[in-house]
Order: C-alpha cells, then sequence, then structure tokens
C-alpha cells in the first residue's frame, strides 16, 4: 500500500453542520486503516478530507451539493481566476441579498463559485 504525506490544509469556508469539532478524532481513526482508496461522499467543504496527512493512491470527494462540487472544480482548474473575482468583492448587506436571490443557473461556472463562496463565508456561521 502506497501512502503519500501531504501537508493538511484548512477548508476553503465553513460549513453548516460540517465535521470540524470531529477531524481531528476522525482523521486519526481514519489514518489507523491500512487503505489504498479514500472515499468522502458528504465532503461539505472539507474538514475531513483537506486536513488529512496522508493520501492513499485513490482519493474521492463527492457531495450531493452542486454548488460545492462546482467549487472545488473551479478551485482545482481555475483558482487565480477565482482569487481575481473574489479581490474586490464588497462585504455588504445589499450584495449578500442580491447574491442571495441571484439564480445560480444564469452565472458562469466561475461566478457560481465565487457566489457561493461569498455567501458561505459571509452567512451565519461564516
Amino acid at each position: 500500500m502506497t501512502m503519500e504525506n501531504v501537508r493538511p490544509a484548512a477548508p476553503v469556508a465553513p460549513w453548516q453542520g460540517g465535521k470540524s469539532k470531529l477531524a481531528r478524532t476522525l482523521i486519526e481513526r481514519i489514518e489507523r486503516i491500512p487503505h489504498k482508496t479514500y472515499v468522502e461522499p458528504f465532503v461539505g467543504m472539507g474538514g475531513v478530507f483537506l486536513r488529512r496527512g496522508f493520501r492513499p493512491r485513490l482519493e474521492v470527494a463527492n457531495d450531493l451539493n452542486g454548488e460545492i462540487v462546482n467549487l472545488f472544480r473551479i478551485l482545482q482548474r481555475h483558482h487565480p481566476q477565482l482569487m481575481d473575482v473574489m479581490r474586490f468583492q464588497l462585504a455588504s448587506r445589499r450584495e449578500f441579498d442580491r447574491l442571495r436571490k441571484t439564480d445560480p443557473k444564469t452565472l458562469t461556472d466561475l461566478e457560481r463559485a465565487a457566489r457561493f463562496l461569498y455567501l458561505q463565508r459571509l452567512a451565519l456561521g461564516g
């Protein structure tokens, strides 16, 4: 079995119902079990997935929420462009409400990711 050491990372944003409080315990248990594949069906913002210190040969991260899947795809493939879009966003009630009311289906994938991340960071618990 090949496990690669990786530097743990913090999740992109908080997530209501996330596993942040359980992450350390879950990761300790996961890493005690030899495995070649790691599958996380409810990745959320990656509270466990990103904090692991070892990576097996195959990893699968999934979530029912398409906005999360889109965000991770954009982070993987278009990180610099997302940072450019996010750089000058204003934190205001008016902008929050405008983005909350915007139908994500009317946006590009990059705009959807920026909208989702903005709302997550500024929402209650963000």
